[in-house]
């Protein structure tokens, strides 16, 4: 079976022998150096014969120049220039909308919760009509008529009013949580009605920075002629840990305004703080 073509092949030569140690030297150097290649590909680095490779294929590599960009006119500028102011614009407009949404949204929410617990807000407007402020202008000239009038004793008892109406302001916090001693313990003596109500506006969410609400205090005693109402402001927050903050003046300033609001519809109350 080892002859072939008349050749007996069953005795190795020395040089067959030889042949055969160079193929199998081959072969071993050829896998170890597939087995390195794997190992440096796989640690991400690699060797200097990788490495020259890798240099030939990059030099034999041209990367395209980048396109040179057309320098823009004055005219071609100005345009860029009020497409993005509109853009902006537009967007701004689109944010506002879905903020008046939501807010539209929350109000008609509230106005539901307080509809089902029979719930009406004395929180005394801002804004008032057209009438209103003509009557206003009106009244900024009669500055005879704005005299502030220094009294002494019980705030809760309007002193000095004749027949007007009277206006006690009292700042109070956000928290519907009626305090107790100073005017807190007075307004309680004279009618529970402003506690009662304040703290109904508490649980009724109704307590935000700027509110005034108009009570009524003329159900326990009155007078023969005119009426006596609370105006509580809320100035002031109840803070995390109950720290009470201070007075924070631009709510105090907007809760007066509602207060003249209702001042400039009922001729001109007096006002007691």
């Amino acid at each position: 079976m080892y002859v072939y073509e008349g050749k007996d092949y069953s005795k190795v030569s020395e040089s067959d022998k030889k042949t055969f140690d160079q193929l199998l030297a081959e072969k071993l150097r050829l896998s170890e150096s597939a087995i390195g290649e794997r190992a440096l590909r796989s640690s991400g680095g690699g060797g200097n014969e990788t490495g020259a490779r890798g240099g030939a294929l990059a030099a034999g590599l041209t990367l395209p120049e980048g396109r040179k960009r057309r320098q823009l006119s004055d005219e071609e500028l100005e345009v860029r220039r009020k497409k993005r102011a509109e853009l902006k614009a537009k967007r701004a407009k689109l944010r506002e909308e879905q903020e008046q949404r939501k807010l539209e949204e929350k109000r008609k929410k509230r106005e539901e919760f307080w509809r089902r617990n029979g719930y009406t807000s004395q929180n005394c407007p801002l804004e008032g009509s057209s009438e209103e402020e003509e009557e206003e202008g009106e009244e900024e000239e009669e500055e005879e008529e704005r005299q502030i009038n220094y009294v002494v004793g019980d705030v809760t008892q309007p002193q000095n009013t004749g027949s007007s109406d009277a206006i006690i302001i009292h700042c109070v916090d956000d928290s519907g949580r009626w305090g107790r001693g100073g005017l807190f313990s007075a307004l309680s003596a004279r009618s529970p009605q402003p506690q009662v109500h304040y703290e109904l506006a508490g649980q009724m969410k109704d307590l935000h920075l700027g509110d005034a609400h108009i009570v009524p205090v003329d159900d326990v005693m009155s007078r023969p002629s005119g009426a006596d109402m609370v105006a509580l402001i809320v100035a002031q927050v109840r803070e995390a840990g109950g720290r009470l903050s201070g007075i924070r003046l631009s709510a105090l300033t907007t809760g007066l305004q509602r207060v003249a609001r209702l001042a400039l519809r009922r001729k001109g109350p007096s006002l007691l703080s």
